[in-house]
């Protein structure tokens, strides 16, 4: 779990600890902390404990830590995480489990890579749970399940997630620790952890910030319906999969839909007709890394009547890149005849195509074309740029 050096990404530049790739500061200024050596904490004839400051700054905000004997009635060995007591607003993403009437715990969630903690996941706070001289305790796990409430968390000595919220400089903040739980609840190894400093802004579970792969390039949108469009990009090398962003544009949120790498291109569905949509697409990397996203490109969705008139299953996707012609189809039953024209209307080249994907290299001057494609009687035409 270990990176070669502790980084903390502030989002606004390069740091005496760490450094910053920009891209959409203004949602995601995730600052991040590789625990090196990890935080290994084992039963041993006392009670280990480890307070997480996540933030850096005064009041300590969370502590983790195992129990033995202090509410062992409900088990022998317990790992737990506290919010700090001195703050009402730090919580823990989980449940409020009331044991057998008696008084109300905590049961932390156990959360995978990629799972978004913000506002809308339910948060566990000192006020919500039993207070005592142990402070107020979400519960990892215990052995044996905590009176017959299946654990939320695995003793799989595996690593997982939880979700942070906490005050820092008077705003609530997200993030998250990743950890894992030795088998037999007997102890837990703290791996790392990061949080949002823009406030009220979510994290996802395993983001870091840290930028270990390059960006690709928003290429084309085309195969465009009423309801669908095709969206294409540059393929990365270190990408584990893609993250594309898309909206109707002017509204206020995206919608985001993942591809695993290498496939560098998606339908979009379920769109509105005749309505001007805008989309990005980023790399998680195989690190666990995010590189910024792309440029914005747009679309606009065909309105109702036309798809009804069209046949567009077989609309083509043509895009250029230096001065090769890129023509991919979603599906191709019969020849399709590419022709590339000047804009004076001089045919330059001509092939016949039975590949779903077709590359044409050409030698053509930097300039505007036009390609057209005849698929069974039916033409689609796209201006092209090759430079």
């Amino acid at each position: 779990m270990k990176n070669p050096s502790k980084k903390r990404l502030t989002g606004y530049g390069i740091t005496a600890a760490g450094f910053l790739i920009t891209g959409n500061v203004a949602e995601a200024q995730i600052i991040y902390t590789d625990l090196d050596p990890d935080v290994v904490k084992n039963f041993g004839g006392f009670t280990p404990n480890y307070i997480l400051d996540i933030d850096a700054t005064p009041p300590i905000d969370f502590y983790f830590g195992l129990n033995f004997g202090s509410i062992g009635w409900f088990g022998d060995n317990m790992v737990f995480a506290a919010p700090w007591f001195l703050d009402d607003n730090n919580g823990i993403a989980g449940l409020v489990y009331d044991y057998d009437g008696f008084f109300p715990v905590g049961m932390a969630s156990q959360l995978s890579s990629g799972d978004e903690i913000g506002y809308g996941l339910d948060f566990v706070g000192f006020n919500d749970i039993a207070s005592s001289s142990y402070y107020g305790q979400m519960i990892l796990g215990v052995n044996p399940e905590f009176a017959g409430q299946e654990n939320l968390w695995s003793d799989d000595n595996s690593p997982h997630f939880i979700g942070l919220r906490f005050t820092h400089a008077g705003a609530i903040h997200y993030g998250w620790a990743r950890l894992s739980v030795a088998p037999g609840f007997a102890g837990f190894t703290l791996y790392d952890y990061a949080w949002n400093a823009a406030p009220g802004e979510p994290i996802i579970a395993g983001e870091t910030g840290l930028v270990s792969c390059d960006t690709p390039e928003a290429l084309v949108s085309g195969a465009i319906t009423a309801t669908s469009a095709k969206v294409k990009w540059s393929a990365i090398p270190d990408a584990a999969f893609y993250e594309i962003q898309f909206r109707i544009v002017g509204t206020p949120t995206w919608n985001t839909a993942p591809v695993d790498a290498p496939k560098s291109f998606r339908k979009l569905s379920g769109l509105d007709c005749s309505s001007n949509y805008e989309w990005q697409v980023r790399a998680i990397c195989t690190d666990g890394g995010a590189s910024a996203y792309s440029d914005v490109l747009s679309f606009t969705t065909l309105s109702c009547k036309e798809a009804s008139e069209t046949s567009l299953e077989q609309h083509p996707i043509i895009y250029a890149s230096g001065k090769d012609i890129y023509i991919d189809f979603e599906a191709l039953n019969e020849k399709a005849t590419i022709q590339i024209f000047d804009l004076n209307g001089k045919l330059l080249l001509e092939e016949i195509s039975i590949e779903t994907n077709t590359v044409i290299r050409t030698n053509l001057p930097a300039g505007i074309y036009l390609t057209h494609i005849i698929i069974n009687e039916e033409m689609f035409t796209e201006k092209i740029v090759l430079k």
